[in-house]
């Protein structure tokens, strides 16, 4: 992360997490007490993408991408969510590893919803995150240019779902 600049906060909080994963592959730390999970927030241009591969590139772990419109291009919402669930089971079998979810939200908040489709769709979500949240070793990172648009039972540590901890 040493060619990442302009970010000192984001940067700072993600090389603790590279030195936290050293600890835990060495068993000096325990998996729960490692800060595994970021909501990377700005405008578009802002370097997001390149953090969570910087991540991943100095810790050495593996990095997995999704967006939704990587899951859309597959088309009907059983052929999304197949996709969605493949690149969680990618990052399961790599991790340790990053799993970035490019444009957070284009996933819409319940409020904006109002197909069958989409809340299907948000709700794979969610029980994907819960369980790429409990698996060993993976590092969920989400990006997104509209904090707003964000899902709050995504984005906000309620205690009822999967959330990202650190907004950066």
């Amino acid at each position: 992360m040493g060619d990442v600049y302009g970010q000192p906060e984001a940067v700072t909080a993600l090389h603790q997490v590279v030195r936290d994963l050293e600890e835990w592959r060495a068993g000096r730390l325990d998996w729960n007490e490692v800060t595994k999970s970021f909501l990377l927030a700005g405008p578009p241009g802002t370097r997001k993408t390149l953090l969570a591969q910087a991540l991943a590139g100095t810790a050495g772990i593996t990095f997995v991408k999704t967006s939704y419109s990587d899951c859309q291009r597959y088309g009907h919402q059983g052929d999304f969510l197949r996709e969605l669930n493949a690149s969680a089971d990618r990052a399961s079998a790599g991790a340790p590893c990053v799993w970035f979810l490019d444009n957070i939200d284009s996933f819409h908040r319940r409020g904006q919803l109002v197909s069958g489709y989409m809340i299907g769709v948000i709700n794979g979500l969610r029980t994907l995150l819960d369980r790429l949240s409990a698996t060993e070793g993976v590092i969920l990172i989400a990006a997104t240019n509209d904090v707003e648009r964000v899902d709050r039972r995504l984005s906000a540590p309620d205690g009822t779902s999967t959330r990202f901890d650190v907004s950066l």
